[in-house]
């Protein structure tokens, strides 16, 4: 719900005019060259995690750090995990994650996996699965399957026609970097996918992400925007609304808050809204921008300091996403899909 307050606001008129941010109109789908742009600057084996960085934060919403070894950069078209290795070669030889099987030091890029957020079939992306081994990874989900390559380095999973992601990590070629492991070793060599043993009775569920559908932006009082975000979850998950701005201040939780941009200055601000269904920021995004034609008067905001208004406002959460103001958890009444 929106909060409404109270006092004296600005005696100045400030003009808003509402543009259409270009990051949901102009940013086409997900398209094969994309995907190779995404694979040739992430260097395998060679990239450290601050080059990373570098590369994916300027064309993200936020990143996520899920570990030391797992990291997460969302984005308008795709989601990419990346992965590191840990440094340490595991003392098991049956046991291990594709990141710990490489011996390069803590922090090294050793893989990344690509989520396209449209629906797209293996030949939009170029790829022809006619030239990859074939995998049912689970015993329930007939129709979901992975192809893969260990000689160049790919596996696309596939569910029905639909690519989910695309994974790449260093060719076996490269055997020289791998830790000195005969079960290691062995699942590399090898031609089957799985290298854990898939649990008689384990149950797997596959999500699907919820989405932002549009930002309505209403001038509510001087200075003060009313923000309406309209957000769908396929399966009437539990939502977390996430919002950042480019100046100002959020008011307010869920999907209706307030934008407070009392004091900025003449020029155009940006607010994106993504949402949290528990699994991350995977669906779409809508980012939208103002043009704050007349700033107020130092009268003006002297007034506001002294009305004695008080303003709640959340810290970002633990998960160091990059959202900075808020975020809160609206329950959505569940029922049967359609």
């Amino acid at each position: 719900m929106t909060k409404r307050f109270r006092g004296q606001f600005f005696q100045t008129a400030i003009t808003f005019s509402v543009v259409l941010c270009l990051f949901s109109t102009l940013s086409a789908q997900f398209s094969r060259a994309k995907l190779e742009s995404i694979k040739n600057q992430l260097r395998l084996l060679e990239l450290k995690r601050a080059d990373v960085a570098v590369l994916l934060s300027p064309g993200s919403l936020s990143s996520l750090d899920r570990s030391d070894d797992m990291q997460t950069f969302y984005r308008y078209d795709e989601t990419i995990d990346v992965f590191y290795s840990t440094g340490r070669c595991p003392k098991d030889n049956f046991e291990f994650m594709p990141w710990d099987a490489w011996n390069v030091p803590n922090g090294t890029l050793v893989g990344f996996e690509v989520a396209p957020k449209d629906e797209l079939i293996p030949a939009d992306l170029g790829l022809d699965l006619r030239k990859l081994r074939k995998e049912q990874p689970y015993r329930t989900h007939k129709n979901y399957l992975v192809y893969f390559d260990k000689d160049s380095g790919i596996a696309v999973y596939v569910q029905g026609d639909s690519v989910k992601t695309i994974r790449y990590f260093p060719p076996r070629s490269i055997d020289s970097k791998l830790c000195d492991s005969p079960g290691i070793k062995k699942y590399f060599r090898g031609d089957k996918w799985r290298f854990m043993r898939e649990p008689r009775h384990e149950a797997v569920d596959f999500n699907r992400p919820a989405n932002v559908e549009d930002i309505n932006l209403v001038l509510a009082e001087a200075g003060k925007v009313l923000v309406i975000v309209t957000a769908r979850d396929p399966e009437n998950d539990v939502l977390t609304y996430n919002y950042k701005v480019s100046a100002g201040r959020i008011i307010g939780v869920g999907a209706n808050v307030t934008w407070d941009l009392s004091g900025q200055a003449p020029g155009t601000y940006s607010i994106s809204c993504a949402v949290d269904d528990g699994v991350g920021f995977r669906g779409r995004y809508v980012t939208k921008t103002f043009k704050l034609d007349i700033s107020p008067s130092p009268r003006s905001r002297k007034n506001i300091a002294g009305s004695g208004m008080t303003h709640h406002r959340n810290a970002a959460g633990p998960r160091g996403d990059g959202f900075d103001l808020i975020r809160d958890s609206v329950i959505l009444q569940r029922g049967f899909l359609p």
